[in-house]
């Protein structure tokens, strides 16, 4: 039998995690598919970590994850393609249920499976037809980019596979293909089905604040329509609480001394880039009215302040996230 899909592991130097996701994924085995380990030169060798007859792609050198998952699309020979990030779960039924649902869906460029907590409203199946029907209907942008969420159609993303890469300072090559997808007119099913689950914790090493705001910028210079551009924003963040929730971790990495300079200037580049996306007044005076508060200490405190009585109102305390660029992290 042929094998129709891949499942490639794109991984660096977490050993421990990457032999228990390769345990959960043997006992699925069958002729329907392959597995394939892309070790981006772990300091430990993948090789040594996993049985003889899994096969591995070592990098010789580093190459990052904006590198090593572009690299996963183009090793594909397979009609579809499944990343899983090396600290996640699959059930275990999880590769038969993904066998199923590309039996069902063979027309779609991207089939995304359900997250706990991300994706609790669906209930059918839903399935967009190009870039308009993806805004109205998409129930959570952040779900879309986790990798392990999503089955890809080779057919559908080697065409577009040098934007993976043109854009692989976004950490996102995954949802750029996705995105481009839909911008070509393709078929997403957004499946309420569960097969794959993030770890409980992210893990320490699991990117930076100047990474996720570099991401989303250069997200919007895809090649939207004008009103496709605001509404993507839009979706993406959410404006004000998004806007409040960036100024206050920006407060906290400020204060504790840490990439003071870089962290301000990623601010005002993420929300000088959403104003004109959103094209909207308000959110510019208040991006700019956050952005006066956090160069100076009244307007600091004034943040953390409120930080802290959206802890008590919600139950829920804001944790700042470690702040230290792990730009060669992979």
């Amino acid at each position: 039998m042929e094998a129709i899909l891949t499942i490639l592991i794109p991984t660096y130097d977490r050993p421990d995690k990457v032999k228990a996701l390769v345990n959960q994924l043997l006992p699925q085995r069958s002729g329907q598919w392959k597995l394939v380990i892309f070790d981006n030169h772990s300091p430990t060798p993948v090789r040594d970590l996993v049985p003889e007859d899994v096969e591995v792609v070592r990098h010789s050198a580093n190459i990052g994850s904006g590198g090593n998952f572009p690299r996963c699309f183009e090793y594909a020979q397979t009609e579809w393609v499944w990343l899983i990030g090396d600290d996640d779960t699959i059930d275990p039924d999880g590769v038969q249920r993904a066998l199923d649902a590309i039996a069902m869906y063979p027309d779609a460029a991207v089939i995304n499976f359900g997250a706990p907590g991300f994706t609790d409203s669906r209930t059918t199946p839903v399935i967009c037809h190009g870039m308009d029907e993806y805004l109205a209907r998409c129930d959570s942008p952040t779900h879309m980019v986790w990798m392990s969420a999503n089955i890809y159609a080779r057919k559908h993303y080697l065409a577009n596979l040098r934007y993976g890469y043109r854009f692989g300072n976004t950490m996102s090559c995954q949802y750029v293909l996705l995105l481009l997808a839909l911008l070509d007119g393709k078929e997403v099913v957004l499946l309420p089905d569960v097969v794959t689950r993030p770890p409980a914790e992210a893990p320490p090493d699991a990117g930076n604040h100047g990474e996720r705001v570099l991401s989303q910028v250069a997200l919007l210079d895809l090649p939207f329509t004008a009103r496709q551009r605001k509404a993507f924003a839009q979706m993406l963040h959410k404006s004000f609480a998004k806007l409040i929730s960036d100024a206050i971790h920006t407060c906290y990495l400020v204060d504790s001394g840490i990439e003071r300079s870089e962290t301000l200037y990623l601010f005002s580049l993420r929300w000088s880039h959403m104003v004109i996306a959103e094209r909207s007044f308000v959110v510019g005076a208040a991006a700019l009215a956050c952005r006066i508060m956090l160069g100076n200490k009244l307007g600091r405190f004034l943040l953390r302040s409120l930080a802290y009585a959206k802890g008590k109102l919600t139950g829920k305390k804001f944790v700042a996230e470690a702040a230290r660029p792990r730009f060669f992290r992979a």
